[in-house]
């Protein structure tokens, strides 16, 4: 009897839990301007804020609250996919499959290591931020540069469709800033 009961409580329950939207990061927007290089590029995994890797949209309400609705998920680890997202991007750009995530071996170090940490990267209101330090090592000559990366997408609707597509442009916006500054 209690088997009988049980099965559809469970059902509901799944059912209930089927009710989200999952998102991710679009596939490669296709590059016009490319430039065919054969220098190798090390990517290193892409650090996110610690609120990023909860899989519900973060939305942050004031300074200092951040909201995460249920209902609205990524399915993907961000870390993961800015990361993915960053050595495509760069291998369609410069025509070059020598972009490689780390680890790599010692007999195969890349002219350039590129790291970048994600400081901030949230909705708020009508806007969608993307705050970022990075850097990029020329390992021939051993030296180091860093750049800021601050950019921001006003939002005519708030919509959860318009806030990830804000979101993936401005990923875009953050690697072309980096090939710039590569080449």
């Amino acid at each position: 009897m209690k088997t009988k009961i049980m099965i559809p409580f469970v059902a509901m329950l799944l059912v209930g839990c089927g009710s989200s939207s999952y998102y991710v990061l679009s596939d490669i927007h296709p590059q016009h301007s490319q430039i065919t290089s054969h220098i190798s590029i090390g990517v290193e995994e892409v650090e996110v804020p610690k609120y990023l890797f909860k899989r519900e949209l973060a939305i942050a309400t004031t300074n200092n609250r951040v909201k995460f609705d249920s209902n609205i998920q990524w399915a993907e680890d961000m870390d993961e996919a800015i990361t993915r997202r960053v050595i495509g991007t760069l291998q369609q750009k410069f025509r070059n499959s020598n972009i490689d995530k780390y680890p790599w071996g010692l007999d195969s170090i890349p002219k350039f290591i590129l790291h970048i940490n994600i400081t901030r990267f949230i909705t708020k209101g009508n806007e969608v931020y993307l705050n970022a330090t990075y850097r990029i090592t020329d390992t021939k000559i051993n030296k180091t540069k860093s750049y800021l990366y601050n950019k921001s997408i006003h939002l005519q609707n708030t919509d959860t469709d318009n806030i990830v597509s804000a979101m993936d442009r401005l990923i875009e916006y953050m690697i072309g800033d980096i090939a710039r500054k590569l080449f």
